[in-house]
C-alpha cells in the first residue's frame, strides 16, 4: 500500500501542458549537463539517511550538499513540500536537523499543505520566513482504489457482522503510529457488539510480537498483520465504521485522507494540522483528542458516526477543495513564480 501521492501529483502536473517535463530524481539526472531542469521538488529529504549508514552515510551527506550547490549554480529552483517537519523514526535525529537546514538554506520556496504547517515550518526554521511558501492542500484518493465491494460484503469476508461496532487501523505498523496502545486502550471500552481490526504489516519482529501480545486477551481484536494490498483496501475500510490513527507525532497524514476518501471517519491527536484539518472538512468526520488515547475518546467517536448524506456532503467537498488538477495547476503555477523570480 504504497502513498501514490507524488505519482497523482506528477501525473497531474504533465497533463497540463505539453510541454511539460517531468522526471524522477537521481542525482545523474540533475548533473548531466545537456540537462537543464527548472525544478527539484523535494518531498522527504531524510530518505537520504535513513537509508544508509557508516561511510555510505557520510558520502550521502557530502552528495546531497554538492547537488544542491551544483542545482543553484545551473539555476535549478529548489522546492520542499513539507509534509512533516521530522521524520517519524529517525535513525540519524541530529544529522537529520542538519540536513533540513543545510537544504532550507537553498530553498527557493516551500509548499505546505495547510497554513497552520505553514507557521509550524516557519517557527522551526527561520530562514524560511524569507522565502515563498505557498499552501496547497493535500489530494484526496477517491479514484485511486478499487470501490465496487458491498459493506455487507466486505464485512462477510472479515467475519463481521452487520450489528457490529468496527473500529479500524490500517496502514505500515510503525512505532510512532501507537498500534500497542491502541489494542490496550480498546481493551477498555466496553461493549460485546465492539471489534477492532488491525491491517498493516510491523515494520520489525519484534513489533510485531507486541502487537500479538497486546491482543492475546481480546477475542474482539482482530489482527490481519501483512501488507495491505491495493484491492484489499475496501474490504477494509468498507467494513469499518471509525478508523482510529493514534499517532505519537502527526503533522499531516495521507492515512487520514485515504479514511476520508473512502467516507470513513477517523479519530486522531490533537497535533499538527489536524485541528486546522477538521475546521476545513468538518467535526463529524474528524474527531481529535488531547494527550494519549483513551477509552473516552473512542467511545466519543463512535457516539457521533456520520450518516450516509454526510458521508456523500464529505465527498462532495473533497472533490472541491482536494482535486488533484486544481493541486497540479497551484504547484505549477508556484513553481513558475520561482523561476521568473
Amino acid at each position: 500500500m504504497p502513498n501514490p501521492y507524488t505519482q497523482l501529483l506528477y501525473s497531474h502536473i504533465e497533463r497540463l501542458r505539453d510541454d511539460i517535463v517531468v522526471g524522477e530524481f537521481t542525482p545523474t539526472s540533475l548533473i548531466t549537463p545537456r540537462s537543464r531542469w527548472d525544478v527539484w521538488h523535494m518531498h522527504w529529504p531524510e530518505d537520504f539517511l535513513n537509508s544508509t549508514r557508516g561511510i555510505g552515510l557520510a558520502v550521502r551527506l557530502i552528495g546531497l550538499v554538492m547537488l544542491v550547490a551544483i542545482a543553484k549554480l545551473r539555476g535549478t529552483r529548489l522546492v520542499w513540500t513539507i509534509h512533516q517537519l521530522d521524520s517519524h523514526d529517525p535513525r540519524h535525529p541530529r544529522l537529520e536537523r542538519i540536513v533540513k537546514r543545510l537544504i532550507v538554506a537553498g530553498l527557493d520556496g516551500a509548499i505546505a499543505l495547510t497554513e497552520g504547517s505553514a507557521a509550524q515550518a516557519r517557527e522551526r526554521f527561520p530562514a524560511l520566513r524569507n522565502r515563498p511558501i505557498a499552501v496547497v492542500p493535500h489530494g484526496h484518493y477517491m479514484d485511486v482504489y478499487p470501490r465496487d465491494v458491498s459493506r455487507r460484503e466486505a464485512r462477510r469476508r472479515l467475519g463481521l457482522e452487520d450489528r457490529h461496532r468496527v473500529v479500524l487501523f490500517i496502514g505500515a505498523i510503525k512505532p510512532y503510529k501507537n498500534v500497542p496502545s491502541l489494542i490496550r486502550t480498546f481493551a477498555r471500552v466496553r461493549g460485546e457488539d465492539l471489534r477492532l481490526v488491525v491491517a498493516g504489516e510491523p515494520s520489525s519482529e519484534a513489533l510485531r510480537a507486541e502487537v500479538i501480545s497486546a491482543a492475546a486477551n481480546d477475542d474482539r481484536v482482530q489482527l490481519h498483520l501483512n501488507l495491505v494490498k491495493d484491492e484489499d483496501l475496501q474490504v477494509f475500510l468498507g467494513a469499518a465504521d471509525l478508523v482510529v490513527l493514534p499517532f505519537r507525532g502527526i503533522m499531516n497524514s495521507g492515512s487520514v485522507f485515504l479514511a476520508l476518501s473512502f467516507g470513513r471517519p477517523v479519530l486522531v491527536p490533537d497535533k499538527g494540522a489536524m485541528r486546522e484539518l477538521r475546521s476545513i472538512l468538518g467535526p463529524a468526520f474528524i474527531s481529535i483528542y488531547d494527550g494519549e488515547i483513551e477509552p473516552a475518546s473512542i467511545e466519543r467517536a463512535l457516539n457521533s458516526l456520520p450518516d450516509r448524506q454526510a458521508e456523500r456532503d464529505l465527498a462532495e467537498t473533497l472533490r472541491r477543495t482536494c482535486g488533484w488538477s486544481e493541486i497540479a495547476e497551484r504547484t505549477l503555477a508556484f513553481y513558475e513564480s520561482l523561476v521568473r523570480a
